[in-house]
């Protein structure tokens, strides 16, 4: 049964909305604001009333931004002008913590942001932008529609703002791995919601264009363009703010994948990663989702030494190639837990990483596992020693072996 979808429209702006103590000029803002409720209301009014599933439909379609037209409209730019004494004194409060900004100035951004124009400052300009959120808190969606529409404005409404197929728009992975950890969140407890399907679909796409577009940036081998400082700079303590996430260790799965690959992400990566996400996100469907067969996972727990003499207590899970677990130094006052990212061969060799939080390697394990037993190499990280001043040499890591037998497993799987 179809569902209709009340609106509030905006109220017309009176003298007293825009009154501040000559900080602007209040004459022309209130004619602007006015202008652009107007505009907002004939965008509202043509949903009211209409069918939600429509409305969702809309606001799912990637391929256009059904509020372009408030969103680049020239009065949105004149209130920009007339109030950027306002929003100079913003910028140097808010983003330069310096000065303040005065009751009449904090009174009138409020006012702004109830007309759904909040300030934001891109490549040194400040002006005024459209708040999806906002806007669309006008509009009264069902619960279910509600709690996907509260994600769905927070990210880029369109193909050319999120830097689809046919774009090139560099985010910062900064933002599109708080997008996915939002995605997912709202997956994990709406299972059931109508929009799931759609919510996992835009969760595939943050994730290919975080890891397998433009950015980072290949060379015509494949490489990362500066993969060291993209994985300690950035991955790394992503990797770590989102730990406990399925964002969390797809990033840290990427990181693990890439270096044990020579900086390129491996063949078939991408599909494996879309695996993972159907089988921990996709909503299940009933008698098909008990029968489908699971990813292969091994478990291993295990406690040795390194060189004969550091003990250390490790373990892990491998599922398709990629191993994810923990280290601890058992020696150590601390007996801190140090991630362990890598991969399983074909062949079954193991290539495991110890990733600090800030996504530095302090150590790398090479070996094979045979009844129980892993035995191999350990590889400090190397490092870089001044020689004289400004000139400096490089040392790699030092070399132990390590071995570890197996005992009962007391951790839980990842």
């Amino acid at each position: 049964m179809a569902q209709a979808v009340p609106v509030d429209l905006l109220k017309t702006p009176v003298p007293a909305d825009v009154a501040c103590g000559g900080a602007v000029d209040e004459a022309a803002t209130l004619k602007a604001v006015q202008h652009w409720v107007l505009l907002c209301n004939n965008e509202l009014s043509a949903i009211d009333k209409n069918d939600e599933r429509r409305i969702m439909g809309y606001l799912l379609d990637m391929k256009v931004d059904y509020l372009s037209h408030l969103r680049r409209h020239s009065v949105k730019e004149k209130i920009s002008e007339l109030v950027e004494p306002v929003l100079q004194r913003w910028v140097q409060q808010a983003l330069m913590k310096k000065g303040s900004l005065t009751p009449a100035d904090q009174k009138l951004l409020a006012y702004l942001g109830s007309l759904a124009l909040v300030p934001t400052m891109e490549e040194g300009l400040a002006y005024l932008r459209l708040d999806y959120a906002a806007f669309y808190k006008h509009v009264h969606f069902s619960p279910a529609a509600r709690a996907f529409v509260d994600v769905l404005v927070s990210q880029p409404m369109s193909d050319e703002d999120l830097g689809g197929e046919e774009y090139y728009k560099y985010w910062p992975h900064l933002h599109m791995a708080e997008w996915a950890a939002q995605l997912e969140k709202f997956l994990r407890a709406h299972a059931g919601n109508p929009y799931a399907p759609d919510a996992l679909k835009r969760y595939h796409s943050i994730v290919d264009l975080m890891f397998f577009k433009s950015v980072p940036s290949r060379g015509p081998n494949g490489v990362i363009d500066r993969w060291n400082w993209q994985k300690n700079e950035i991955l790394g303590s992503l990797a770590q703010t989102y730990q406990g996430t399925l964002t969390g260790r797809l990033i840290g799965d990427f990181i693990a994948a890439v270096d044990a690959n020579g900086q390129k992400a491996p063949q078939g990566l991408k599909q494996r990663f879309a695996a993972l996400i159907d089988a921990e996100l996709a909503p299940k469907k009933g008698a098909d989702a008990a029968t489908a067969p699971a990813a292969q996972v091994s478990f291993y727990e295990g406690q040795g030494v390194i060189n004969n003499k550091i003990p250390v207590a490790l373990w892990f899970d491998s599922r398709e190639g990629i191993v994810s677990g923990e280290i601890v130094y058992t020696a150590t006052k601390a007996r801190k837990p140090i991630r362990i990212l890598g991969r399983e061969e074909a062949d079954g060799a193991f290539r495991l990483y110890e990733m600090l939080p800030n996504g530095d390697i302090s150590g790398t394990i090479t070996g094979t596992l045979t009844d129980g037993v892993l035995s191999g190499t350990w590889t400090g990280r190397p490092r870089m020693i001044e020689k004289s001043e400004g000139k400096y040499s490089f040392k790699s890591g030092k070399q132990f072996p390590i071995k570890i037998s197996a005992v009962k497993r007391t951790h839980a799987p990842l």
